[in-house]
């Protein structure tokens, strides 16, 4: 197969990631070039076409168009800025990352805890926001982030009136009350202020907001996956990597709070450190896929 990678719209945290995988591929065999439309695969930094990466939206409509599949290399979710995702045609629950249904071992080698499942009543509701410019909330929803917020809240509003929201903007995409319609129809809700932890590339303060909070609403991108680890039950769409132990979004009596540990154990192999990633490991996961796709 012939991959081209598109280097010069990646992020800076991300330039090493794809020049890993690059090398990746060159051990097993395949075809590497750069910039080149017409490869059998393409591989670009997310699906967020803004700053650096807005050119590869143009990248992505053109090899999806063709049907061609398109490898999407982004920051991970799990170990931020340690782990690494490479999933096909996207980066959510919808993308195709590799075999289900995997064994303990990387859940182990994380180190990481299922936290139990908090019960707080009175604790908040943090709805997370994400990009407008990111691909993965674009595939669904023709409105503003700001507008499903209000519309989610509101509906909500029709059968609680006591519950306090807590409205998380993306942290790069920040938003007023403004930007939400009519404020005064949403009740008890406060609008967080993402703070950047100092010494870091580019995490946030989100961890401080999930002390008190009892139920966590992200349409499919990472906060709800910090939010399961750590106990808080979530409301998703479908396409959240998080939607095998989610609740579907809206008002609900009952919260769902299943059984985690096979979802974290397929979540730890979707998830790679840089080391990793040169030695081809999840590209051997998703190699047999590639060569069903460009036949």
């Amino acid at each position: 197969m012939k991959f081209s990678l598109f280097p010069k719209n990646t992020s800076r945290n991300g330039e090493t990631i794809m020049m890993s995988y690059e090398h990746a591929l060159k051990q097993a065999g395949e075809t590497t070039v750069h910039n080149d439309m017409d490869a059998d695969v393409a591989i670009i930094w997310s699906i967020l076409f803004q700053g650096k990466m807005k050119p590869n939206k143009e990248i992505w409509e053109h090899y999806r168009r063709q049907n061609k599949p398109v490898i999407v290399l982004e920051v991970g979710g799990i170990k931020r800025n340690i782990t690494w995702r490479a999933g096909i045609n996207g980066i959510t629950g919808d993308a195709y990352h590799g075999p289900i249904n995997n064994p303990q071992d990387r859940f182990d080698s994380f180190e990481l805890i299922l936290e139990p499942w908090v019960n707080k009543p009175d604790g908040k509701i943090i709805i997370c926001g994400q990009h407008d410019d990111s691909a993965q909330w674009k595939m669904y929803n023709n409105s503003s982030v700001a507008h499903w917020i209000y519309d989610t809240v509101v509906s909500w509003r029709a059968y609680d009136q006591r519950s306090t929201f807590m409205i998380r903007p993306h942290p790069r995409n920040r938003f007023h009350w403004a930007d939400l319609g009519s404020p005064d129809h949403l009740g008890y809700t406060a609008l967080a202020d993402p703070k950047k932890i100092s010494g870091t590339y580019d995490d946030f303060n989100f961890p401080d907001l999930l002390k008190d909070a009892r139920l966590v609403i992200n349409y499919n991108s990472n906060p709800a996956i910090e939010a399961v680890l750590k106990g808080i039950p979530v409301m998703t769409h479908e396409s959240s990597r998080c939607w095998p132990v989610a609740n579907p979004i809206g008002w609900t009596k009952e919260i769902r709070t299943p059984d985690r540990q096979q979802w974290a154990n397929d979540l730890c192999y979707q998830e790679w450190t840089e080391s990793e990633i040169r030695l081809g490991e999840p590209f051997r996961r998703i190699r047999s896929k590639l060569e069903e796709l460009v036949k």
